[in-house]
């Protein structure tokens, strides 16, 4: 789920259905509506998916989800490899940082209608 304030340049589609989620403190947050989204990670790689919006504070991915989608989601110490996303399609791992007690996986969300431009010599 993403917070509203986040890719204001993507617009919110309306929902199928009306879905309440339970945070972590046991307040209900409502779904507001999807985005289409084309996120780029640290390895390069670009995933196209479908974010939940609503009145949150930050983005949050479901470990279930992932794990759904091919994933698997590993968390340990440093010492002992870190904590990181593998797919097992692709073979590709992508690192998760933990700060503050919090694990964020970093994320950058592609612009609409954005387009690579080659660089001439």
């Amino acid at each position: 789920m993403l917070p509203r304030t986040v890719a204001q340049d993507h617009a919110i589609k309306p929902s199928l259905q009306s879905k309440v989620y339970k945070t972590a403190s046991k307040n209900e947050v409502r779904c507001d509506g999807d985005k289409d989204l084309v996120c780029g990670f640290m390895t390069g790689s670009e995933l196209k998916a479908s974010w939940e919006v609503g009145d949150i504070h930050r983005p949050l991915s479901s470990v279930n989800k992932m794990v759904k989608a091919g994933n698997c989601v590993y968390f340990d110490t440093e010492q002992n490899g870190g904590c990181y996303v593998y797919n097992y399609q692709t073979g590709e791992t992508m690192k998760i940082f933990e700060k503050d007690g919090i694990y964020v996986l970093p994320a950058w969300i592609k612009k609409p209608d954005f387009q690579w431009q080659a660089q001439q010599p």
